[in-house]
């Protein structure tokens, strides 16, 4: 199969020749899940003139390492947002060994420039395009390389296709701007500036990476590892695995939070119908619970000493004591519950999302009581609540918005354009804004508050499942 790659007025596409498998999400349909993580992303931007704009195909790519030899590049294919144009996508990725590498090579198939009539085919370069940029690629991370095209044409030779690339090793943010999310296609947890949206490494992780949790003071993010059953702390100062707590088989954990002093680690593991007690000074599982109807998202109280667990399969919230590592109540809800987040001053009310139910439940968050139901639509994806307005912010499946909602009325009043499928929301109140992950196309956003017009994007790989932003010394 040969894969080459159509990128046209800033945006890439791709398109796969010889072959009838479609690709999704930056890596071909049917391609082993055990694929390693990607040593090398390098992400295109074009800035060539308006006037220079044409449409090429890029069939291969290596990179060339200091001591001579290469390494094969893929192809991305596209994940082109719908709404509006995006200056920046993902274009090459590869498995890429640690080394120091000098550079990379691009081989053109063909391009096209538009005129006024027809298109006009250009005439590629007969040799690799070379990109100088001196880069290293690190035991578990992934180097981002941003690729700048500056031009596409000459005047001496207006027939003929002569890009001009220019490539450097993105920087890793400061942690204070540090935006965080988990990338199952990676096997990563792929860090950005939520200031500017440049992607700008990865943390390998191991594989199918779910949710996030961050301890601020200490610096650190917890991430459950689905698909290797542990949970995996990150050293967000030095960019490092700190180390790894190993779950039972078959747990596949998938959510967890942390306790405001950051000792206590709560992670439900769906796959064995339990939630587990991680003490994170030891990094050792200290006590598990039982909790029926495959518990998949947490919510803790703001003082820490409750965790509600919600599980996909049944109607009720289980309440777990943190202090006696038990149940100590339980609320019955709608069918379904998928996410919740508490709302008010002190936090005295739960809203709650479910999957099968068109309802949003209230609950009074002390008495553990309903109190309201209030329709919204099927089909809830994920959920937010901005902690200064009190606005309640929904995404359902299938609808190309997140639908705000007054919270002492609980009525509709906004609705934020998307592009696809949102797996997770999260306000990032340092810039006043809510970030938005996105499944399909692939890509964390941020949008204003104010107005909902998108802010940023950041494009990433398949399968993103969690967003968390450092911000304000607390964690979302």
């Amino acid at each position: 199969m040969r894969e080459t790659l159509l990128v046209t007025a800033g945006i890439a596409l791709a398109i796969t020749v010889g072959c009838a498998a479609v690709a999704v999400g930056g890596r071909a349909a049917g391609a082993p899940p055990s694929q390693a993580p990607p040593g090398i992303v390098v992400v295109l931007r074009d800035l060539s003139p308006p006037s220079q704009r044409v449409r090429f195909q890029a069939s291969r790519a290596v990179a060339r390492r200091e001591d001579g030899a290469t390494v094969e590049l893929r192809v991305v294919p596209p994940r082109r947002s719908a709404d509006e144009t995006s200056d920046e996508v993902l274009w090459l990725e590869g498995d890429a060994p640690p080394a120091v590498y000098t550079g990379i090579d691009v081989y053109f198939l063909s391009a096209t420039r538009s005129g006024s009539d027809r298109a006009e085919s250009l005439e590629v370069p007969a040799e690799p395009t070379r990109v100088d940029s001196s880069f290293v690629v690190s035991p578990g991370t992934g180097t981002v390389l941003a690729v700048i095209l500056r031009s596409a044409l000459t005047l001496d030779a207006p027939g003929r296709f002569m890009p001009v690339l220019e490539g450097r090793p993105r920087p890793r943010p400061t942690t204070g701007l540090l935006g965080l999310a988990s990338v199952g296609g990676w096997d990563s947890v792929a860090l950005f500036d939520k200031r500017t949206g440049d992607l700008a490494a990865l943390l390998h992780v191991g594989r199918d990476p779910a949710g996030l949790a961050l301890d601020i003071e200490r610096v650190r993010a917890y991430v459950a590892v689905s698909g290797d059953d542990e949970v995996v702390a990150l050293d967000l100062l030095e960019g490092r695995i700190r180390e790894r707590v190993a779950l039972r088989a078959g747990d596949r954990p998938r959510d967890l939070v942390l306790t405001p002093d950051g000792r206590t680690l709560v992670v439900a593991n769906p796959g064995s119908d339990t939630v587990s007690f991680v003490d994170t000074l030891s990094a050792i599982e200290v006590e598990r619970v039982p909790v029926t109807g495959h518990p998949a998202s947490l919510l803790m109280d703001r003082d820490g000493r409750r965790v509600f667990v919600l599980s996909e399969r049944s109607s009720t919230i289980v309440v777990l004591s943190v202090s006696s590592r038990s149940a100590v109540g339980a609320i019955a809800v709608d069918s379904g519950p998928v996410r919740a987040r508490l709302a008010g001053r002190n936090g005295e009310r739960m809203i709650v999302a479910h999957a099968e139910s068109p309802y949003l439940s209230v609950v009074d968050s002390r008495t553990l009581i309903v109190e309201q139901r209030v329709y919204v639509g099927p089909g809830a994806r994920a959920l937010e609540v901005d902690p200064r307005s009190g606005r309640v912010y929904v995404a359902r499946a299938r609808t190309g918005r997140i639908e705000v909602f007054d919270f002492s009325s609980l009525l509709p009043v906004a609705e934020i354009p998307v592009p696809g499928e949102v797996t997770w929301l999260s306000v990032e109140a340092d810039g006043n804004g809510m970030g938005v992950l996105l499944r399909d196309p692939a890509e964390a956003r941020i949008v204003g508050l104010v107005g909902g017009g998108t802010v940023l994007r950041t494009p990433l790989g398949s399968n993103p499942s969690a967003l968390r932003f450092v911000q304000g010394g607390t964690a979302p």
